[in-house]
């Protein structure tokens, strides 16, 4: 789900998408519940299920996301 800040803020989610196996992301932090992790694809940030990322990933550094 992309993350889309309101103009009041607020963050809100665009459309559900796939994000391509393979696809390079960074890891931004924790999501909105336990089930999700936010990332950064293409310069967007989105948060996606931890089920559906591999389990042997390559730690990524830590920056800011909005």
């Amino acid at each position: 789900m992309e993350v889309i800040p309101s103009t009041a803020g607020e963050l809100g989610f665009g459309p559900v998408l796939r994000i391509p196996e393979g696809a390079e992301i960074e890891y931004c932090g924790e999501g909105f519940n336990e089930h999700t992790v936010k990332v950064r694809w293409h310069g967007k940030p989105y948060f996606v299920y931890r089920e559906d990322l591999p389990s042997q990933r390559k730690p990524a550094a830590r920056f800011a996301c909005y």
